[in-house]
């Protein structure tokens, strides 16, 4: 689809969509500051054709974008100290969100229930007790709900404000047509089992792999889906300094260029440097690598003279993005918020008839 197109169709397109066309705002601001940026994009890229696992490629766009997801759920509540999306999670019935916890490696032992009556495990105090090691029936399970959770992605922002039972009852809804739909036309699980295969061999590269580089990218704190620019850009994770990009590509080459604008722009976006990040990075998923450079290092290698500082390219940065910022906080809180809804003036010969006589 031409390039133009989609930015006058989508004038407030977030960070992760800017990042894709030439002719937004964030990416003439990159050009404009960081021109030779491209060069550290062929240099991940060539890191990335050296990866230790083997891709599985899944035939459906949706499969592809849905799997994309549940890998940064799944990998996020690895690395976290503590559950998190709840925007998503929150759909799953009791039994498979408590679940979905048990196996990621967290507890709630230690939740006063006696003391405060509490028993849905979604309000429970849940904590990290270890980290699973190998992938059996019990993580399939898990990263089964991983799967139906993002599937609920689409849907999420509509819920904005309700209860969970009405999320749970929505999915219960979904569950049954389904089943309902396969039974009618004699299908089985086919595609939804390729799905999960796919994505067991993902996790099984990410245990093998993945899992000692994100370690290894830092210590201390792990934010997770932390918010930037007033929630203009949401990122994956951070981990110690390291501010991290879950990908799920079966060519990582391809995009790596569009991943680079994006991590750049979540960079910038921290106006306050409050995640205080100083390194990029992506981690390849289905490859099961961790490509990474100091922001220092790309700034230096992304100009052709003296490399701007950080503090400096985001004051710019601000003010260059502000009119995106402001128009995409006024659409998320109209969508939070909706407007009144003025009621239609009664008809003239209404008013006429109950206009008092004399």
């Amino acid at each position: 689809m031409d390039a133009k197109r989609v930015l006058a169709d989508n004038p407030t397109m977030s960070v992760a969509g800017q990042a894709r066309y030439p002719g937004s705002a964030l990416c003439q601001f990159l050009d404009s500051r960081l021109p030779q940026r491209s060069a550290v994009a062929e240099e991940w890229a060539r890191r990335a054709a050296s990866a230790p696992w083997e891709p599985v490629w899944l035939a459906e766009e949706e499969s592809r974008q849905r799997l994309g997801l549940a890998a940064e759920m799944r990998i996020g509540l690895d690395v976290g100290e503590a559950p998190a999306y709840f925007d998503l999670l929150s759909f799953l019935p009791p039994a498979d969100y408590g679940a979905l916890l048990d196996a990621a490696g967290f507890s709630s032992e230690k939740s006063p229930v006696a003391v405060t009556g509490t028993a849905d495990p979604l309000l429970f105090d849940w904590r990290r007790v270890h980290q699973p090691i190998r992938c059996d029936e019990g993580q399939r399970a898990a990263l089964a709900a991983c799967l139906e959770a993002s599937g609920m992605r689409d849907v999420s922002s509509g819920f904005i404000g309700r209860s969970v039972q009405s999320r749970r009852l929505f999915l219960t809804h979904i569950r049954s047509d389904i089943a309902r739909y396969r039974s009618e036309h004699r299908e089985g699980g086919s595609e939804r089992d390729a799905d999960l295969d796919g994505f067991a061999h993902l996790w099984r590269g990410y245990l093998a792999h993945g899992r000692r580089q994100l370690s290894g990218a830092g210590t201390g704190r792990v934010i997770i889906a932390p918010e930037l620019g007033g929630g203009f850009g949401v990122a994956d994770l951070v981990v110690g300094r390291c501010l991290v990009e879950v990908k799920t590509a079966f060519d990582p080459a391809v995009s790596m260029g569009y991943w680079l604008n994006q991590v750049l722009a979540y960079a910038l976006l921290d106006w306050s440097d409050a995640l205080g990040v100083d390194t990029a990075a992506v981690y390849l998923g289905w490859q099961a690598l961790l490509v990474s450079d100091s922001l220092t290092r790309v700034l230096a290698a992304a100009t052709a003279g003296r490399s701007p500082s950080l503090e400096d390219l985001r004051g710019d940065f601000r003010s260059a993005m502000r009119a995106d910022v402001d128009e995409s906080f006024a659409m998320r809180m109209r969508q939070r918020h909706p407007p009144f809804v003025t009621p239609a003036p009664q008809a003239a010969s209404t008013q006429l008839h109950e206009r008092p006589a004399g």
